[in-house]
């Protein structure tokens, strides 16, 4: 959906110093363009019992594992380098441009001909990882096989497609890694609470839950973008995707019987798999390299699931 493209303000900078200087100043912002309340809801609305699940897990996070301050971080150096060596494994005929900037609201992005970092980047090496497999061992290949694809009749439906998408990155990201999904369940409480409060209200919450006070803009701040007055409820509901997507696709790959494989047919949601896979086209896909080992690969996301609890609230999301 392209209305994420528009949701970043043209003010932001002089927005978030009036902020630093005042916290009790809900943000004015301005756009290229206004977005309507309803498009800004087209994921649908977080559930009542996954933000108190959000809650529950931050707070045992919190506890059990408790952030400590990065003794390390990427370069620019070691982040083009990883794209290189991403380019020459996959043999692309068109190689990704590394892009830095720090005008973005969202940390990374992919796109068909590049990936963006915001600066300053905050990345551990770990944290990096993780992003690699997100960014580029998920979206991109996704994107990349889809091209490949001959579906004239293809049109995503972006609730079901963005679940899909941002679940199956989110369990990659903690894949082999042992971390808790913290900023998926931070982003899921977020999107719930900036549906209720202002912004300083919602950021008022996050820092008691002990989250910092950079982190806590950047979360606030995401779920209240395309808001204009952010002393009034709402903002965009995108983030709900990740929390209920990784349930989506924990459940779907329980199930020995489904493929993982069909998962990098194209950029297509978890119901449209059987209408699609029988017409696609496979013989020029990328996979990912951790598809190598398949029965490590399930074992991997059947621990993330078991690490973060999944098995408290697996029934709140529908499951294909």
């Amino acid at each position: 959906m392209q209305i994420i493209s528009h949701l970043t303000p043209t003010n932001l900078v002089e927005e978030y110093n009036h902020f630093l200087a005042d916290q009790t100043y809900n943000p004015q912002f301005t756009y290229r363009q206004n977005i309507a309340t309803d498009q800004l809801h087209a994921w649908g609305l977080p559930k009542d019992r996954l933000a108190e699940f959000a809650r529950e897990m931050i707070i045992h996070i919190n506890t059990v594992d408790p952030w400590k301050p990065k003794t390390e971080i990427v370069t620019q150096a070691s982040i083009r380098e990883a794209i290189d060596q991403f380019n020459h494994a996959y043999r692309l005929k068109e190689p990704l441009k590394v892009v830095f900037t720090d005008q973005m609201v969202t940390q990374c992005r992919v796109s068909p001909d590049k990936i963006e970092f915001r600066l300053p980047l905050i990345y551990s090496p770990l944290e990096f990882q993780g992003v690699y497999r997100h960014e580029l061992e998920t979206h991109y290949l996704r994107i990349h096989n889809h091209q490949l694809q001959n579906w004239p009749d293809y049109t995503a439906a972006d609730d079901h497609f963005r679940r899909t998408e941002e679940g199956l990155a989110g369990l990659h990201t903690n894949l082999f890694s042992g971390r808790y999904m913290r900023k998926t369940f931070r982003t899921y409480l977020t999107t719930w609470l900036a549906q209720r409060y202002s912004f300083t209200e919602t950021y008022a919450q996050l820092r008691a839950l002990g989250i910092s006070e950079r982190m806590s803009w950047l979360h606030t701040l995401r779920a209240k973008r395309g808001l204009t007055d952010t002393s009034q409820p709402g903002g965009p509901t995108k983030d709900i995707c990740y929390l209920e997507g990784c349930l989506q696709i924990w459940h779907w790959l329980q199930d020995e019987s489904h493929n993982p494989y069909h998962l990098y047919l194209g950029r297509i949601s978890l119901e449209e798999i059987d209408k699609y896979a029988p017409t696609a086209e496979t013989k020029q896909l990328l996979y990912p390299s951790f598809f190598d080992d398949l029965a490590k690969y399930r074992q991997g996301i059947y621990e993330i699931g078991v690490k973060n609890q999944f098995h408290q609230v697996i029934e709140e999301v529908p499951h294909v």
